[in-house]
């Protein structure tokens, strides 16, 4: 490596995080717990469509570009509506949104409301 101090490991003594990731490894390799994730994906798909601001979605990984507003303002209006969202670096006028995989039915149409209602 070209650099004083290499990056050599991430997990190294750390091992808490090593079983926490090997969980997880567990969970997410599971074709039930994928085909649920895939249901969701479709449903924020289909529950953005037709909105008044663009939605760039790669599975749960959302960004909401709105040119009625700075993406400061959209966050301050999704975040007093109970929705948790980061500014986008990249473009003034999104924000990133990204669902935790484990979402029920029912929490991810509540997601898809609230944001309806507070983005238009």
């Amino acid at each position: 490596l070209d650099t004083d101090m290499p990056h050599d490991s991430t997990f190294g003594g750390n091992e808490l995080a090593s079983i926490a990731t090997s969980a997880m490894c567990d969970v997410t390799s599971k074709t039930a717990f994928n085909q649920k994730v895939a249901l969701l994906i479709e449903q924020f798909r289909s529950g953005f469509r037709g909105a008044p601001y663009r939605v760039n979605q790669i599975g749960m990984c959302m960004g909401l570009i709105d040119e009625r507003m700075s993406n400061s303002d959209m966050t301050r209006k999704l975040f007093d509506a109970g929705i948790v969202t980061v500014p986008a670096s990249h473009n003034p006028h999104a924000v990133i949104v990204r669902p935790v995989l484990v979402l029920r039915e029912a929490e991810a149409e509540t997601i898809i409301k609230t944001v309806r209602n507070a983005l238009g």
